[in-house]
């Protein structure tokens, strides 16, 4: 990830290693999308995303951890761009 968005930066960033290049501010769902793509996780849509204790139900817009539900309003959802 890099502010630098410019083709020549971009290039650069390939060209010195990077598998994938992405400007800031970017999507959560294109952060997940090209890891999936690397990783080849199935591009089938996801009901839910985990991270270790933490759970993101996309449909249902809750959130929680190890179970607990996490208050988030609406606004703080629409941040992720999901």
């Amino acid at each position: 990830m890099s502010a630098l968005g410019a083709l020549d930066d971009r290039i650069r960033g390939l060209r010195a290693g990077g598998d994938d290049y992405l400007t800031k501010p970017f999507a959560l769902v294109e952060l997940i999308a090209r890891i999936e793509a690397c990783y080849g996780v199935p591009p089938w849509p996801r009901d839910t995303l985990r991270v270790g204790p933490l759970e993101l139900d996309l449909i249902e817009r809750t959130v929680t951890r190890s179970g607990r539900k996490i208050d988030l309003l609406p606004r703080e959802f629409r941040y992720w761009n999901i």
